[in-house]
């Protein structure tokens, strides 16, 4: 019974999911490196392979293998993004240069898709924003910060004003410094998002929302969006099945 666990290292967080002879079993996620090896040590003999999406800096992904290794005798499989794979063809002249995140839920999405223009939104720690056309010809795509950071880099410096939970969905003009950042961060995304759907030159299909903020941002946009959260997991399934 092959026992595969499948990670998406991205920026502030780890999660994992566990395949037992294609089926889920199991899905969790971990706030640390440590915290992640803790849960590892605990269940190391059980685990044939590890499917391994990292967006981290080089040295910091090489030393986090380099644990598994020591602490695991399983194999440890790691994702790299290819030109053209599996019908994907990369808008980027240095595939490399593109996160292997943004490369995994466009693999997937032209697995489930295909033959529809598709717009990818990954709202996490960064907003992310893929267009994969109906071949499957990545068009590119956009990243800015997420909320929190957005929110970060007006309030760092200005002690007075304050994230507040109150009117979570408000747009309107605001009548106060903190209503102002707020709402005007809510319009900035959502506005985004809309031009990119409104306009004709792509003949966007079908829209696609992961990360953290999904949920928040179709109630907030009420942009008719499917929610896909394990993207990344299953294009680590399309990339590595392919290639045995």
């Amino acid at each position: 019974m092959a026992n595969i666990w499948q990670l998406d290292a991205g920026n502030s967080r780890i999660k994992l999911r566990v395949l037992e002879t294609g089926q889920v079993t199991c899905l969790d996620t971990f706030n640390s490196e440590d915290a992640f090896i803790s849960y590892l040590l605990e269940k190391a003999e059980n685990i044939d392979e590890i499917q391994l999406a990292c967006v981290w800096s080089e040295e910091r992904k090489k030393k986090f293998i380099e644990i598994i290794n020591k602490e695991c005798c399983c194999k440890v499989r790691v994702a790299k993004v290819k030109k053209e794979f599996a019908g994907l063809k990369v808008a980027y002249r240095d595939e490399t240069k593109l996160g292997v995140d943004r490369w995994l839920a466009m693999l997937a999405s032209h697995a489930w898709y295909p033959g529809e223009v598709r717009l990818l939104v990954s709202l996490g720690t960064a907003i992310t924003v893929d267009v994969v056309d109906k071949k499957g010809e990545h068009l590119g795509g956009y990243i800015i910060p997420g909320f929190r950071l957005l929110h970060e880099s007006l309030t760092e410096n200005t002690g007075q004003v304050r994230f507040t939970s109150n009117g979570l969905n408000d747009m309107t003009l605001g009548q106060s410094t903190t209503q102002a950042v707020n709402n005007g961060i809510r319009r900035l995304v959502v506005s985004m998002l809309k031009s990119l759907i409104a306009d004709q030159s792509l003949q966007i299909d079908r829209v696609i929302f992961a990360g953290g903020d999904a949920e928040y941002v179709k109630a907030l946009s009420l942009i008719d969006a499917e929610i896909k959260q394990d993207l990344i997991f299953e294009g680590l399934t399309l990339a590595f099945s392919k290639q045995d």
